[in-house]
């Protein structure tokens, strides 16, 4: 998210790898400001001790994707209704304050009996106001809407799709969430080997997090073995 943000991935259109880069630095550098000044907390996504410490009114910045709301909607206890969403800080004057943090995907099996009906299907529901208003307005299901993300169309973003969000107090997030879609940078590239690098770059970065290593040795070793345990085998 922090990387899309400054208009980078970890692979370029190439699928050259460039994580050792000045955007990259720059996310390590932050996170390790945030460990030296003891200001962040250290837990699972979503976890007890994280909800935990969210309800103690112990947290009160939480970067994070739009998809996160559910937690403010369905997890949060004493703090519902206290959050609110914004678009993500700029890292520079004037940058961008939106990103995108992972995506979806339609699959239609190879063995699948009518694959055209299937593709027929999904660009009913992407493409057609009934389909897509169907797929995040209210319903039986979710009597509120589905406002965990956006449809990829843009014409079905020019009308609000689902109801405002009660774990933040009613704001519109619809508002605030299609307000950062033109900000986000659109060269962003996911390598094939993308979740096999999280025990070299993840790992390294839980190090940095208890201050067994710096953001350059970071960049520098993920980099490293990524480039000969992942790049180079593909």
């Amino acid at each position: 998210m922090f990387a899309n943000q400054q208009g980078a991935s970890m692979v370029d259109a190439s699928g050259k790898l460039q994580l050792n880069s000045q955007a990259y630095l720059n996310i390590m550098n932050f996170l390790n400001r945030v460990r030296m000044e003891n200001l962040g907390t250290r837990a699972a996504y979503f976890s007890p001790g994280d909800l935990a410490a969210i309800d103690a009114d112990q947290v009160a910045f939480y970067p994070w994707a739009v998809w996160a709301v559910y937690g403010a909607d369905l997890l949060f206890k004493k703090s519902k209704g206290k959050w609110r969403a914004m678009p993500l800080p700029a890292w520079t004057k004037g940058g961008a304050r939106g990103a995108v943090m992972g995506g979806s995907s339609f699959i239609i099996p190879k063995k699948a009996k009518n694959p055209h009906l299937a593709w027929l299907f999904y660009e009913h529901l992407v493409f057609s106001k009934e389909g897509y208003s169907a797929v995040y307005g209210p319903n039986k299901i979710y009597p509120g809407g589905i406002n965990t993300s956006l449809p990829s169309y843009l014409p079905a973003l020019q009308t609000q799709l689902y109801k405002n969000s009660d774990g933040l107090g009613g704001q519109n997030l619809w508002d605030v969430a299609t307000g950062t879609v033109k900000d986000i940078p659109g060269n962003y590239y996911i390598a094939p080997w993308y979740n096999q690098a999280v025990p070299y770059f993840g790992t390294n970065v839980q190090r940095m997090l208890d201050g067994q290593m710096t953001p350059q040795q970071v960049l520098q070793k993920s980099s490293s073995d990524i480039q000969t345990k992942l790049v180079d085998r593909q």
